[in-house]
């Protein structure tokens, strides 16, 4: 698959978390126990969920795709946990930025009175 599709995917990941759309999962999360209230400010970050969306997409694309070397020497190893890293920062400057132009898009979006 091309690589915007990951892109994409998490993208919506990061949505879909974001605005309520997995209730039964962000309900847990953000619930009353000692790490509600980290995730409650992680949700509400687009940079910050789009970075957790980031390397979930990378695990997603190793097991369709394979991994980016093959895990047979700690040096391959160590390349696909670097590799999950820039893709995760990748992820966050691409929910970040689509969001972000989504938001202007819908503030210069003529009104209805």
């Amino acid at each position: 698959m091309p690589v915007w599709v990951y892109f994409v995917a998490s993208y919506g990941l990061a949505f879909g978390l974001q605005n309520d759309k997995a209730a039964w999962l962000t309900s847990r999360l953000t619930g009353k126990w000692p790490l509600g209230g980290f995730f409650t400010n992680l949700l509400a970050c687009t940079y910050c969920t789009g970075f957790h969306t980031g390397w979930m997409t990378f695990l997603a694309w190793s097991l369709v795709e394979g991994p980016v070397r093959p895990l047979d020497t700690p040096e391959n190893v160590v390349t696909n946990v670097v590799a999950l890293f820039i893709w995760a920062f990748c992820s966050t400057v691409f929910c970040y930025g689509l969001d972000a132009f989504i938001q202007w898009m819908e503030l210069s979006a003529p009104r209805e009175e």
